[in-house]
């Protein structure tokens, strides 16, 4: 199922994949940065 869905997603949002994986890359570079600023003080968790 799970590879079904994968093969589902790769046709239908192949142009997308690109833009997925940047966004994810994005939000990992800005949460590591938040928690060098803030430290592990941080009240709230994505």
């Amino acid at each position: 199922m799970h590879i079904g869905f994968g093969l589902l997603s790769f046709f239908f949002l192949g142009p997308l994949m690109v833009l997925a994986a940047f966004m994810a890359i994005l939000f990992f570079l800005i949460d590591e940065f938040l928690r060098k600023r803030e430290g592990n003080s941080i009240p709230f968790e994505i």
